[in-house]
């Protein structure tokens, strides 16, 4: 097969959640979100995820009908995260942040980190499987990078430390998805499902001990709860048309 990379419009495509990231990022040092709006963008984000996650990635996984590869990486991503949710969240210490924010800084990078592999693999399943994914990502990272940012700043981050943080979202997707797109083509059978489900067990992992956590911190509402469904059916009837 040939490297996805050395397709233009592929690359073309990776711009919109590239720029994405870095509009959310930049508006969050201008529009303060009360913890409502936040957590409402935080559980449409987690509909969006949910459903690229269910709606494409993980049919494909079960049409391969492999089933022990499926399992062991699943079992490795969830083994994976654990380890770092562990490592990252050793309590409240002196002169250090509070775990909540200093946690959410790292699995947004990571999400990002893991939505560029995602891309990459979800092109090397299909064209359609791929501009879905570009589609959802766009709209993931544009409401993660907004309502990261958001929290950041009632923290006390100031205007330049918010573009940082979107520039360097944007500059992790960017990488992560090159060097996923240079090296999908090149996986094949087991290899692909495994790493597909490693990244699928991961990205579910973020959204419910990370982003669901942090939307939670805040009453829940029917509309807050409604935000989720419509994200999820947003991506999902994008893939069904």
């Amino acid at each position: 097969m040939a490297m996805l990379a050395s397709h233009p419009e592929v690359l073309f495509l990776l711009l919109a959640p590239v720029i994405a990231t870095m509009a959310g990022g930049a508006l969050s040092a201008v529009v303060d979100l009360g913890p409502k709006a936040r957590s409402g963008v935080q559980h449409f984000a987690a509909g969006v995820i949910f459903a690229a996650v269910a709606g494409e990635l993980l049919p494909e996984l079960s049409a391969s009908h492999q089933p022990v590869y499926i399992l062991a990486g699943f079992l490795v991503g969830v083994v994976v995260m654990l380890g770092i949710q562990h490592a990252t969240r050793g309590g409240d210490k002196p002169g250090t942040e509070p775990e909540s924010r200093s946690g959410l800084k790292i699995a947004v990078a990571i999400d990002a980190a893991i939505d560029g592999l995602l891309l990459g693999l979800a092109f090397a399943a299909g064209e359609e499987t791929g501009v879905i994914f570009t589609l959802a990502l766009a709209m993931e990272m544009f409401f993660l990078a907004l309502s990261t940012g958001s929290i950041l700043r009632v923290d006390g981050a100031k205007t330049g430390e918010l573009f940082g943080m979107s520039v360097l979202l944007a500059a992790i997707l960017a990488g992560s998805a090159l060097l996923s797109l240079l090296v999908a083509g090149s996986l094949t059978g087991p290899a692909l499902v495994v790493a597909a489900s490693l990244a699928a067990a991961a990205l579910l992992f973020l959204v419910t001990e990370e982003l669901l956590v942090e939307a939670h911190e805040t009453a829940e509402t029917p509309l807050l709860t409604a935000l989720f469904f419509i994200g999820f059916i947003a991506i999902y009837l994008a893939g069904a048309v």
